[in-house]
Formats: C-alpha cells, structure tokens, sequence
C-alpha cells in the first residue's frame, strides 16, 4: 500500500533536482555569455592570502607560520597551484561550481523537510542559484562562498541526522562545521565545540555518534588554535594584525587628522594614527616601527609578496598593528561614544546589498574585474531585494525582510518550548535546525558588527542560505495564513448567504 505514495515522492524529488540541475547549468552558461569569468585575482592581491610562490614551493612550512588566517583556505590554495599551476583559475571555479550545486541541492531538500511548499521552496532556491549576487561571489577566488555553501550543506546535514540518527550524516555535518572553522577566522574553535555540545545534550541517546563523527574535527581544529597560541600567543586567529588594524581604523575614520595631530603634538599619542591603518607602503612607519630582525621563515620575513603587495602575515605588520591599536585605545578612552558611532555604521553597512563591497561597488564596476560586468543587472537586483538603485535610497526592503525571516524562527521556537513538545523525532529535527540557522545568523551578526571595521554586508552574504531557509518558511506561513483568511472569508459569505 505504501509503494506507490513513496515511489511518487521520489519520482518528484527527482524531478525537483533536476530542474534545479537545469537552472544552474542554463544560468551559468547565460552569465558565461554576457561576460562574466573567475576572477582570481585576490590571490595576489588580498592581505588573506599568503604569496602565491610561497603556496607553490614552501607550502607546508608557510602554513606552519601562517599567524593571521586558520590554514584551511590557504591549503585549498597552495595544493591547488601546487597540481593544477597552468589550470588553477579553472580548477577553483569547478570547485566553487560543484560546492554550489550540492548547496542547492540541500537548500531545496532541507526546506522541503522543513514543511516548506514544494513550489515556493523550489522558487526560493532556484532564485538564489540565479542571483547576481550568487553568481559574483561564486566567481570571486575568497571564502565567502564555501563558507556559505558549508553553513547552507550543514544544516540539511544536521537536520538528517537528527532525524534518522545516521552516523554518515553526523559526519557530513561535523566536517561541514571544521572546514567552515579551518578557513574562516570568525568561527572560532568555541563556536564548534559550542554547537558540538548542544548537540550531544540535545540527542543524547546517539552521543557515541556525535564524538565519532565529531571527534577528529575536534582535534584538528584544536591543534590548529594550539599551534597559533604555542607560537605567536594568540587564541584569536586574526586578532594580531588584522583586528588591531581594523580597530585603529575605527578610530581614524571618526576623528580629523588635525585632531590626532593635535594630541601627537602634546605627546598624548605616538603619530602613527597619521598614517593610514588600511597599509599600503609599509616603508612609511619605519620610523615609529623598525622593521625586526629575520627569523628565517619567509612567511613571516617577506615585507611584500611577489605581486607588490605588502604581506600582511609578516611580523613587522604585527608590530606595526600593535602600535597602532595603543594610540586607538588612547583617542578611545578619551572619547569613548566613537565605539558606538561605529556600531551604528556597521548596521546599516549590514542592511546594504551584499555588492557593496570591494571590488563590486558601483564605482568600480566595470574595470575591476570581468565578474562586475553585470552593472546593469545588479542595479535592478539590488533596487527589488533592498531597496537601493545604484546607491540612492535606503535598503528598507531588507529591513523588512531580515527581521520577518528571523521572527518566524523565533515564533516557531517559541511555540515550541510552549508545548514542550521533546517527544517527537520530527519536531525536534526541525526545530532544532531552525535554531541552528537562527543562532548562526545571529553570531555572524553580532560578532561582525561589534568586532569588524567594514565589509558586515560581505559577511551577512555567509549566511545567505541560512536566511533562504528562513525566508522558505516565511513564505510558506505567509501562504497557509492566506488559505485560512479566504477559506473563513468563503465559509462567512455561504453562511451569509443561508
């Protein structure tokens, strides 16, 4: 009796994938057309990255001292040049194609789980896979886009396992959550055992599972963090250079170099805020900054990379950053209100099109790079998801957006820690799944408006997917209230009518 039921399913989940299969090849092969290309260029040119000849031909040994990034993405990068040196624009697009169809893939498969409408689940990831914006980061050589294929594939992972109780799908998950953690430094090594141990309190019964599956991630990961405190004393990957840069920006943004000349002369700072935190000519604070002694290990001895650019990773920047970071703590603690003037920045930098970032501004768009090319189409993009057209007007359809996806998580938690409803295998998969979204949303958010110079709309874009989930069930709940209120408007009109 249940054959056919099942047979039918699947038959239509197949179908699903399929033109969900179609649009991505179809849609790619359009954006190929109108000009769009891998832009690889961030390899030589982004602080994130360390050189290219040092990935090729010490690539071991520069990952050993590579202080400002978790190792993950510059491995990606190093084994990647290492096997494919003529090739490697091609190989990381088909990486980040092949990362993209499995996300939507599990976008759609999960929101269907989740009681999403078949329909507006399949017109919820189609629309995401089809997205300018998808499309732009997805050609652009940063982990912006494995992070959010990783957190989007995690979820349905998780929401499995939960579910079904495979171990396969607990691995899936846990490796999910390493390779996110080993490439992106926001996502720290108590962000991983955190929902590690949520998961272990949650589905107790399979905790063996759970330290299988997650208990070689563990250990990597933590070895990772050992690595960085036993050599450069620093729990926070990023915490020496960059955020301490980032900091003094802050800073530098909010005051006027008369007023920072002004305390440099009563000897209140050093001077070095004068000079631009976002480094491009180290040269200049070797005044405030002596360039250190060799250490003998290029990652951290090279002031600039083979391309020009100055090498972040270098111990001299680290110096430099921290020097700069004690004159912004000063100006900080005599005006103390600049911190929250910032926060408020970095919000409304959150609500704006996740475009609006280096290289993909409007300004530059057509000679940065061959994936901005697509001027016109992200102008009418962003004008009907955010409400901005080519930088005038304020984004007041994601400020209406955003919040409804996360409110109708949170009033489906809320229903359910009403009805106390820990019974069910189901339920709890789903709920759970959408506090998992919910919370990573909100740590993405917090940490990146609270702790971030700029880029958060760059950052909201990591958890693009996650939104989508929510957005699949909003829609849906939208949808089910609209069936009620004309059924009851139907019901009232026949009863009138008696």
């Amino acid at each position: 009796m249940l054959t056919r039921p099942v047979t039918a399913i699947t038959n239509a989940r197949k179908l699903d994938f399929t033109v969900l299969a179609a649009i991505f090849v179809v849609s790619r092969l359009i954006y190929f057309g109108v000009g769009v290309r891998p832009d690889p260029s961030p390899l030589s040119n982004f602080w994130q990255y360390l050189d290219p000849e040092l990935l090729r031909h010490s690539l071991w040994q520069s990952l050993l001292y590579l202080r400002e990034q978790p190792p993950g993405f510059n491995l990606f990068l190093g084994v990647i040049l290492k096997l494919f040196s003529q090739d490697g624009a091609s190989v990381f697009i088909i990486v980040y194609w092949l990362l993209g169809l499995a996300l939507g893939f599990s976008l759609f498969a999960l929101m269907v789980d989740l009681h999403v409408r078949r329909p507006i689940a399949l017109l919820v990831t189609g629309g995401f896979l089809v997205s300018p914006v998808t499309v732009l980061y997805e050609n652009w050589l940063l982990y912006s886009f494995p992070v959010s294929a990783l957190l989007g594939i995690s979820a349905w992972a998780l929401y499995r396992f939960l579910r079904d109780r495979h171990s396969s799908h607990a691995a899936i998950f846990f490796c999910c959550l390493f390779l996110v953690a080993s490439i992106r430094g926001i996502y720290h090594l108590l962000w991983f055992l955190l929902i590690a141990a949520a998961l272990i309190v949650v589905a107790r019964s399979d905790w063996r599972k759970i330290v299988l599956a997650g208990g070689l991630p563990a250990v990597l990961l933590t070895a990772i963090y050992a690595k960085s405190f036993v050599l450069f004393g620093d729990f926070i990957i990023g915490s020496q250079t960059f955020a301490k840069t980032g900091y003094a920006d802050i800073v530098q943004t909010q005051v006027t170099p008369e007023f920072l000349r002004n305390l440099a002369d009563k000897g209140t700072i050093s001077g070095i805020l004068l000079l631009p935190a976002e480094i491009s000519e180290i040269e200049r604070y070797a005044p405030f900054v002596p360039q250190p002694a060799l250490t003998g290990h290029a990652a951290l001895d090279q002031v600039r990379k083979s391309s020009g650019e100055v090498n972040w990773n270098s111990l001299w920047m680290a110096q430099i950053a921290e020097k700069l970071y004690k004159d912004a703590r000063i100006v900080t603690k005599l005006y103390p209100d600049l911190y929250f003037n910032q926060l408020v920045h970095n919000f409304k930098v959150y609500l704006w099109p996740a475009d609006y970032t280096y290289p993909f501004l409007p300004h530059l768009r057509g000679r940065a790079s061959d994936a901005v090319r697509l001027n016109g189409i992200l102008k009418w993009y962003d004008c009907l998801t955010t409400g901005i057209f080519d930088t005038h007007g304020h984004p007041w359809i994601t400020l209406l957006v955003l919040p409804a996806c996360v409110l109708v998580g949170i009033i489906e938690l809320l229903a359910w820690l009403r009805k106390r409803a820990f019974d069910s295998q189901i339920v709890n998969a789903r709920k759970i799944t959408i506090l998992f979204a919910l919370f990573n949303i909100g740590y993405c958010g917090a940490v990146t408006i609270m702790l971030v110079k700029g880029d958060q709309n760059r950052y909201r874009d990591e958890v693009s997917a996650l939104y989508a989930i929510l957005l699949g069930l909003l829609l849906t709940a939208v949808w089910q209230r609209t069936k009620m209120f004309r059924a009851r408007l139907a019901a009232n009109l026949v009863e009138g009518r008696r």
